[in-house]
């Protein structure tokens, strides 16, 4: 049968004991992530236990069971944090009368501890800003870490820039555009990089000044118009325009007039018209022109 048992708690050892089977008390275990667990559950009793007298049981875990003194879980990990219960059961046979089975038990706090995991925000990939947006914010964001991030490093192409968890860029200039990572540290480790976002700064129009034209009539005339920007400037968007001549308009990087005269002296302008549109906020439309002057040379 079993026996009515009574709990006596020993103050100086942290012991359960039970009639007959003294439990000892089993300090909280802090295990670090990936690492093998192995707690032992030791015992007094008179037969001495064996492997076979234990179990191994998990609070709000109907299915966990594990047999012997050592509570083994391998490769450890955060599902794994709860309260285990050590089961002794032993059966008493006296020479005279029935056989009596006592039971002794201790719980041991399991609390798994792992390195921090980070995620760079804003989320996006790329991450568009204007050129000069002011005091643009790039936050190094903790999802999961126990116990909690000691320190922070931000990178920018690989190099270190910063040690605190938000990266502040007072005035976004282009030379900001790169890839930007970040890592996070506690007592167990570090978080391994991050993943990238890419800092695209976007900026436009600055048009390259062209020189005065002077070809001979009846040639052709080809006069590029370069610029600098981000996004890249196509096509469509140049035009070109010529001085007191509202009717005259062409489009493309590249003005092109056949069999030129006399009559095509003049000014004409190059017109470079973009979109801007950052991630965050409105699009700005930005321009950039220049200027160049033809003077046709007359044959005679």
């Amino acid at each position: 049968m079993v026996q009515s048992l009574s709990t006596i708690l020993w103050s100086s050892h942290y012991c359960l004991r039970r009639d007959g089977v003294i439990v000892n008390h089993i300090n909280k275990q802090k295990p670090n992530e990936g690492e093998e667990l192995i707690v032992q559950c030791n015992g007094q009793s008179n037969p001495v236990l064996k492997d076979d007298d234990i179990t191994w049981t998990k609070q709000n875990n109907n299915t966990f069971q594990q047999t012997g003194k050592q509570l083994v879980i391998k490769n450890v990990n955060r599902l794994d944090t709860g309260n285990y219960i050590c089961n002794a059961v032993i059966t008493l046979l006296p020479s005279v009368g029935s056989a009596t089975v006592v039971i002794g038990t201790t719980l041991v706090e399991v609390d798994v501890i792992y390195r921090p995991s980070v995620v760079v925000s804003p989320y996006y990939n790329p991450f568009n800003v204007i050129e000069n947006k002011t005091n643009l914010q790039l936050t190094c964001a903790v999802t999961e870490s126990k116990p909690s991030v000691t320190s922070f490093r931000w990178y920018k192409d690989g190099s270190i820039i910063s040690t605190t968890a938000i990266y502040t860029i007072p005035i976004v200039k282009q030379s900001n555009s790169g890839r930007y990572t970040c890592d996070a540290t506690n007592d167990v480790g570090s978080s391994g990089l991050s993943t990238s976002l890419i800092l695209n700064v976007l900026y436009g129009v600055t048009v390259v000044s062209i020189s005065k034209q002077e070809p001979s009539e009846g040639n052709e005339l080809l006069i590029t118009c370069d610029a600098q920007s981000n996004p890249a400037y196509t096509d469509n968007d140049v035009s070109w325009t010529k001085e007191h001549n509202t009717t005259f308009k062409r489009s493309g990087k590249h003005l092109v007039i056949n069999n030129i005269n006399r009559f095509d002296n003049g000014t004409f302008t190059c017109i470079v018209t973009l979109t801007l549109t950052p991630s965050i906020g409105q699009a700005v439309d930005v321009q950039g022109t220049t200027n160049v002057e033809i003077d046709v040379l007359c044959k005679y």
